[in-house]
């Protein structure tokens, strides 16, 4: 898992609005990140508006029903800035990356994949406080032998050797972060993208909630000896 700032916070990476033209720009953000996985970029904010609409609905989850969640429409999408026409800001998102993932554990040959990359946003309010929720984006990662995992594995844990800042940044391209975008396999099956946004149990009947409220998905972060890759 991957948490230091210089990467979560990495002022070209994780915002789509700093160097226009440089394929650096916006790589980890949200808004970039949904518009490769929709069907076309103008696509992206129905597609995420849609995903978080479903918790206004009961849910089944593992055969278990799961209530609706209003306060992901009272709390997160009435307060998310829109664009003129209407659509959600995927710029301005009320989301910021928390960690980046690597889910090797979940490889599963047989059906082509060496297990998945994550990224991992979390929710936050209009004041900058957090949610206890995230949305993490999965992606899976192909392989079709050991050696193909293995490949995945090495190129991970090689970012372990490097300095925090911009060469460590600049290596997660030839790592499982470079998986936005399928930018390793494009237009390839196993490359498939998934989306959790796992509702926990609420302390508020109006609070959005998620997967996740651990001090590591939430700003101040560990410190950076904390978190090398792994």
């Amino acid at each position: 898992m991957i948490t230091n700032l210089s990467t979560v916070d990495d002022p070209i990476r994780t915002r789509s609005d700093i160097l226009p033209g440089d394929p650096r720009n916006g790589a980890w953000s949200l808004q970039r990140l949904f518009e490769d996985m929709a069907p076309t970029p103008e696509a992206a904010p129905d597609m995420v508006e849609a995903i978080l609409s479903d918790f206004d609905a009961p849910q089944v989850i593992n055969t278990f029903t799961v209530a609706p969640r209003p306060g992901m429409r009272a709390e997160v999408l009435a307060h998310w800035p829109r664009t003129p026409d209407g659509k959600l800001d995927l710029g301005n998102a009320p989301l910021h990356l928390q960690a980046i993932v690597n889910r090797f554990d979940l490889r599963n040959l047989a059906n082509g994949d060496g297990g998945e990359g994550r990224f991992v946003f979390a929710f936050y309010r209009t004041d900058g406080s957090p949610f206890q929720a995230t949305l993490i984006l999965e992606y899976k990662l192909p392989a079709t032998t050991e050696d193909d995992v293995l490949g995945w594995a090495k190129s991970f844990h090689a970012l372990g050797s490097l300095p925090f800042g911009e060469s460590y940044n600049a290596a997660c391209k030839r790592s499982p972060i470079g998986l936005r975008g399928a930018a390793h396999v494009p237009a390839v099956p196993t490359a498939a993208r998934s989306i959790r946004c796992a509702p926990t149990r609420s302390t508020s009947a109006t609070t959005a909630s998620g997967s996740c409220a651990s001090s590591t998905c939430r700003r101040p972060r560990a410190s950076s000896s904390d978190c090398r890759s792994t």
